[in-house]
């Protein structure tokens, strides 16, 4: 196992640990946010105004790939236990890991 995938997968589980309700997802975005800005990619945090939402940008130039990502956290009542609430966020961060890096040359 690759030491990204180990990272990735220890992602999940910190997720899976620190369940949250629905736009109230801090701890999680946070630890995206980190992953990414360790992977080098830009951040930029608080995306249209929701506190949990953000862009995460790499490289420059004509073509853009964007990768969604969003959790299915309940609105109320208790935080979410389901697998997709670690799953969604783990396999966007894992998607833009795996794109290749921008080169100058075609």
């Amino acid at each position: 196992m690759s030491e990204q995938t180990a990272d990735l997968i220890a992602l999940s589980h910190d997720i899976w640990d620190h369940p949250e309700l629905a736009f109230e997802e801090y701890y999680a975005a946070e630890q995206c946010v980190r992953v990414l800005t360790e992977a080098g990619f830009d951040v930029s945090t608080g995306t249209a105004d929701l506190p949990t939402a953000f862009v995460a940008e790499f490289g420059s130039g004509p073509l853009v790939i964007a990768v969604c990502a969003e959790l299915d956290a309940p609105a109320r009542h208790r935080p979410c236990l389901r697998p997709q609430h670690r799953s969604q966020q783990r396999a966007s961060v894992q998607g833009s890991h795996s794109l290749p890096r921008p080169t100058n040359s075609v």
